[in-house]
């Protein structure tokens, strides 16, 4: 056995010096090249360490804990929040009467159908954006995503996965819980997870769920706020526009 080691280690110490030999006359003939290659290897290397998606977790004043997910340089919740109260222990009305919701102008909250069911499910709750507005729904360290933070991470899925912008959603949608595809067929790769949780609509009714995911962003154009919409029916990434600030959308919060 020892022998046995012995000759190995001497073999090791052969590839090493023939190895050294070779980089000092490939750097004697052109050392240009050999840094750029080297170089080169090194940015490859940290590319594909960024778009590995790093996973882990962040939990809310309420103490439910959410998975995250690392995308490109972004860290986001892999869950909808379904946290009741802002991260200063204020609580967040829960409106179930639909003339009462539809008439709200400051933060609110529900559950789909106002069915306790929903209470721990991968929906999360419904927010409206004048909840969105207080700037208090995200755990601490963490905000609801600006228009250009979405804006980013479509970006980068565009350029760092297959299918370009017009697959962007379906690499950031859940692979399973859909009604349908339409021969848009999810697989999650970024790790997203983006659920069909559907919405609360302008009359205060519940439509959509198992059907399209709709997202709040934090900001305002021309008085609408800035919504994102995982549909069954599209694998674009769509940017929508929502000038009822009364509808109830998910959030998914991005760290800070």
């Amino acid at each position: 056995m020892k022998f046995g080691n012995l000759d190995k280690n001497i073999n090791r110490k052969q590839k090493i010096m023939k190895i050294s030999k070779l980089l000092k006359s490939l750097l004697r003939l052109n050392p240009i090249l050999i840094i750029a290659l080297i170089l080169n290897l090194i940015g490859c290397q940290k590319e594909n360490e960024e778009i590995t998606n790093k996973k882990g977790t962040v939990t809310d004043i309420e103490g439910h804990i959410y998975k995250t997910i690392t995308i490109g340089s972004q860290v986001w919740m892999a869950e909808n929040l379904r946290v009741t109260c802002f991260n200063d222990s204020t609580q967040i009305p829960n409106i179930t009467d639909p003339i009462k919701w539809i008439n709200m102008t400051s933060g609110a909250q529900c559950l789909y159908e106002n069915n306790e069911a929903y209470l721990d499910s991968m929906y999360g709750r419904f927010y409206n954006w004048y909840a969105v507005k207080t700037g208090k729904l995200a755990p601490k360290g963490w905000h609801v995503p600006t228009d250009e933070d979405w804006e980013k991470l479509k970006n980068y899925v565009c350029d760092n996965y297959s299918g370009g912008s017009d697959k962007v959603a379906n690499h950031l949608k859940i692979v399973t819980g859909w009604d349908d595809y339409i021969g848009n067929y999810p697989d999650n790769e970024t790790g997203f997870s983006g659920v069909p949780a559907g919405l609360r609509g302008l009359k205060g009714e519940y439509d959509w769920n198992k059907k399209a995911g709709y997202f709040w962003s934090s900001t305002e154009f021309n008085g609408e706020a800035i919504l994102r919409n995982l549909d069954y029916r599209e694998s674009t990434f769509v940017r929508g526009f929502a000038g009822n600030k009364n509808a109830g959308f998910s959030i998914r919060c991005i760290k800070d």
